[in-house]
């Protein structure tokens, strides 16, 4: 399903899910203006990036720990996986026949993450989540306006909580997702 970003959208937030997006989308929209998300009309996703944007439209692509974010979304599954954030992260299986995510990248965070951060013809400012606190003010200048971010919080979770096996696991099954997040910058602004 692509993402089709209607006129009159001030902010997309998109990210690799259990990247950072509700605090950003919340940081963002939350207070901004009159402190009602519908008074600013916004649109947190995991798509992949839109061929194109309103000239008007702010966005974002928030990525993080690529192991942290597929360890969370193994654990919290239940809770976060339904048949939209497949459609959205446009996974060739439903619920009932996705893969052991450690092992495939069913959920398609590399191909996420490539289309975000090659997105041409329109400004996404590109963010890693651990580093997002440092950049508040470049975040405001961004989108022309105060921002309201929550104390910061670490992630629930940890690497040194799992299993070896599995995140042996994961490093194998997401090497090149990991080398280019690792390489990529803490912010940039992609697509002018």
């Amino acid at each position: 399903m692509s993402l089709t970003i209607p006129f009159g959208t001030d902010f997309v937030i998109a990210g690799i899910p259990r990247s950072g997006t509700r605090l950003l989308w919340t940081g963002i929209t939350d207070k901004l203006w009159t402190g009602d998300k519908n008074g600013k009309p916004s649109i947190k996703t995991h798509n992949m990036a839109p061929k194109t944007a309103p000239s008007s439209c702010k966005c974002f692509f928030i990525f993080g720990d690529p192991v942290l974010s597929i360890i969370s979304t193994k654990l919290k599954r239940n809770a976060v996986l339904s048949p939209r954030h497949l459609q959205n992260c446009e996974s060739e299986y439903t619920i009932e026949t996705l893969p052991d995510i450690y092992d495939e990248d069913a959920l398609n965070y590399e191909r996420m993450f490539d289309t975000w951060t090659n997105a041409i013809g329109y400004p996404v400012m590109c963010l890693r989540y651990e580093t997002l606190y440092n950049y508040i003010g470049v975040i405001e200048h961004f989108v022309h306006a105060h921002t309201y971010f929550p104390k910061w919080k670490a992630r629930s979770s940890m690497i040194e909580d799992q299993d070896s096996d599995d995140i042996n696991r994961i490093r194998k099954t997401y090497a090149s997702l990991i080398e280019k997040i690792r390489k990529f910058p803490d912010i940039t602004i992609r697509g002018l």
